[in-house]
Protein backbone atom coordinates (compact mmCIF):
# COMPACT_ATOMS: atom_id res chain seq x y z
CA UNK A 1 0.00 0.00 0.00
CA UNK A 2 1.50 3.08 -0.82
CA UNK A 3 2.02 5.80 1.92
CA UNK A 4 -0.54 8.04 0.70
CA UNK A 5 -3.17 5.35 0.90
CA UNK A 6 -1.88 4.18 4.03
CA UNK A 7 -2.56 7.89 6.05
CA UNK A 8 -6.19 8.31 4.56
CA UNK A 9 -6.89 4.75 5.52
CA UNK A 10 -5.30 6.03 9.20
CA UNK A 11 -7.02 9.46 8.80
CA UNK A 12 -10.21 7.95 8.00
CA UNK A 13 -9.97 5.68 11.21
CA UNK A 14 -9.57 8.27 13.35
CA UNK A 15 -12.16 10.69 11.99
CA UNK A 16 -15.28 7.74 12.21
CA UNK A 17 -13.50 7.01 15.36
CA UNK A 18 -14.50 10.36 16.38
CA UNK A 19 -18.38 10.90 14.27
CA UNK A 20 -19.48 8.06 15.07
CA UNK A 21 -18.92 7.27 18.66
CA UNK A 22 -17.39 9.85 20.89
CA UNK A 23 -19.17 13.18 19.58
CA UNK A 24 -22.89 11.05 19.72
CA UNK A 25 -22.01 10.05 23.25
CA UNK A 26 -21.24 13.48 24.77
CA UNK A 27 -23.34 14.56 27.48
CA UNK A 28 -23.22 17.89 26.49
CA UNK A 29 -22.31 18.60 23.20
CA UNK A 30 -21.33 21.61 23.30
CA UNK A 31 -19.16 23.34 19.72
CA UNK A 32 -15.84 24.37 22.40
CA UNK A 33 -15.76 20.94 24.15
CA UNK A 34 -15.98 18.71 20.80
CA UNK A 35 -13.02 21.05 19.66
CA UNK A 36 -11.13 19.95 22.51
CA UNK A 37 -11.81 16.50 21.71
CA UNK A 38 -11.13 16.87 17.94
CA UNK A 39 -7.92 18.56 18.96
CA UNK A 40 -6.84 15.26 21.23
CA UNK A 41 -8.17 13.52 18.27
CA UNK A 42 -6.07 15.29 15.60
CA UNK A 43 -2.97 14.68 17.83
CA UNK A 44 -3.44 11.44 17.83
CA UNK A 45 -3.89 10.95 14.29
CA UNK A 46 -0.31 13.04 13.65
CA UNK A 47 1.50 11.02 15.85
CA UNK A 48 0.29 7.78 14.51
CA UNK A 49 1.94 9.70 10.84
CA UNK A 50 4.83 10.43 12.80
CA UNK A 51 5.58 7.07 14.22
CA UNK A 52 4.99 5.58 10.53
CA UNK A 53 7.12 7.94 8.48
CA UNK A 54 9.02 10.55 10.46
CA UNK A 55 12.23 10.92 9.94
CA UNK A 56 12.42 7.67 6.93
CA UNK A 57 12.29 10.09 4.35
CA UNK A 58 9.82 8.50 2.31
CA UNK A 59 8.73 10.93 -0.44
CA UNK A 60 5.21 11.19 -0.96
CA UNK A 61 4.20 11.67 -4.88
CA UNK A 62 1.00 13.65 -4.45
CA UNK A 63 1.47 17.28 -4.25
CA UNK A 64 5.05 16.32 -3.44
CA UNK A 65 4.37 17.47 0.27
CA UNK A 66 5.72 16.11 3.48
CA UNK A 67 4.36 13.64 5.50
CA UNK A 68 2.70 15.83 8.00
CA UNK A 69 1.38 17.78 5.59
CA UNK A 70 -0.34 15.44 3.64
CA UNK A 71 -1.59 13.93 6.62
CA UNK A 72 -3.23 17.54 7.89
CA UNK A 73 -4.83 18.12 4.46
CA UNK A 74 -6.07 14.64 4.14
CA UNK A 75 -7.54 14.57 7.77
CA UNK A 76 -9.08 18.01 7.45
CA UNK A 77 -10.50 16.98 3.67
CA UNK A 78 -12.52 14.14 5.18
CA UNK A 79 -12.81 15.78 8.91
CA UNK A 80 -14.57 19.17 7.25
CA UNK A 81 -17.53 17.07 5.34
CA UNK A 82 -17.92 15.15 8.76
CA UNK A 83 -18.02 18.59 11.07
CA UNK A 84 -20.33 20.28 8.51
CA UNK A 85 -22.70 16.98 8.43
CA UNK A 86 -22.93 16.39 12.14
CA UNK A 87 -23.29 19.83 13.08
CA UNK A 88 -26.29 20.16 10.72
CA UNK A 89 -27.89 16.68 12.03
CA UNK A 90 -26.89 17.27 15.76
CA UNK A 91 -28.19 20.04 18.08
CA UNK A 92 -24.86 21.27 19.34
CA UNK A 93 -24.69 24.89 21.21
CA UNK A 94 -21.60 27.27 20.18
CA UNK A 95 -20.74 28.05 23.67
Amino acid sequence: MSPEATLLCVNSVFVAFAFLWVYPRLAERRLHLMLRYDIAITGAAMTVAGLLYGGKGLGFTFLDLPWWAFSLLSLAALEIPAWILFLNTNGVDEE
